[in-house]
């Protein structure tokens, strides 16, 4: 779409969008794409609504090493922030762009992606965190099982027969209660 084209469908003035648009298409120009801007990127602009070839835009832009660059980031942990998409994805569009063609990035680029991006793999180390907390409780809690359980099962296999078919149940439901019980100190 030519500008004036573009300014009728976003509500804007023709130099706003040569403003906004222009180094997006010496971006894709750059990299080997379509100069032209569709109505998905004029919607990603205005609404936000994520174009269908968004992650081939961001691939060809190089918007992984953006991150690891601008970001400080590990490659494996930008490209699970390009894919995840917590970010807003026009200001990562236009900042890719920018990059790619040596202009300087935007002004919001740092609030609305780099943070954005610090707060999920916050979020993800918090989370592996827990992760190892609990498995190293139930590790414990597994550790203070087998004693007790190897004791019950000696206890239990010196039973004659009739007694497990339910003549002596005080016996039985003892060691039990026995079980429980060291359950209950295990925690």
């Amino acid at each position: 779409m030519t500008n004036t084209q573009l300014s009728g469908y976003l509500g804007m003035k023709p130099s706003q969008v040569r403003k906004t648009f222009d180094s997006v298409r010496d971006a894709f120009e750059e990299v080997g794409l379509s100069r032209d801007i569709s109505l998905s990127l004029a919607d990603l602009f205005q609404y936000g609504s994520i174009p269908a070839n968004y992650d081939h835009y961001l691939k060809e832009l190089d918007a992984v090493h953006l991150l690891v660059e601008e970001g400080g980031m590990k490659v494996r942990h930008a490209e699970m922030i390009v894919k995840s998409r917590f970010y807003d994805p026009w200001v990562m569009l236009k900042a890719a762009a920018n990059k790619s063609i040596d202009m300087p990035l935007p002004a919001e680029f740092e609030a609305l992606v780099l943070d954005a991006a610090d707060k999920r793999i916050a979020l993800i180390r918090d989370s592996k965190t827990e992760k190892e907390a609990a498995l190293a409780k139930a590790r414990k809690t597994i550790d203070a099982l087998v004693s007790p359980l190897k004791i019950a099962e000696r206890e239990l296999s010196t039973l004659e027969p009739w007694t497990l078919a339910g003549t002596q149940p005080g016996d039985i439901q003892g060691r039990v209660t026995k079980i429980l019980e060291l359950l209950g100190e295990a925690d």
